[in-house]
């Protein structure tokens, strides 16, 4: 098992008394909160150090889309197949 995943902040966070913040929409490695009680249940990760649950990001994951004009494989992150595909588009 991975001690990492890719995280989507759905809001912007930052932590008080430092300079330590993420953005919503931006993607980010989180290390799973293995050191949290109910860690596994509540979904809990460290991002640069400031502790989300799972009703605070969305997973990310790499879609592969074939471009239909050349042929090739693109590897885009997104949080669901269909932004991938609008991604691609872009």
């Amino acid at each position: 098992m991975s001690n990492t995943i890719r995280v989507m902040p759905i809001e912007s966070y930052s932590l008080l008394g430092t300079q330590l913040k993420i953005e919503a929409g931006k993607i980010y490695t989180a290390l799973i909160a293995f050191n949290q009680p109910d860690y596994e249940e509540e979904g809990k990760v460290f991002v640069n150090e400031i502790l989300l649950d799972k009703t605070m990001y969305r997973v990310v994951k790499t879609f592969e889309i074939i471009n239909d004009d050349t042929g090739e494989v693109e590897k885009i992150e997104a949080g669901s197949l269909i932004e991938a595909l609008e991604k691609s588009e872009t």
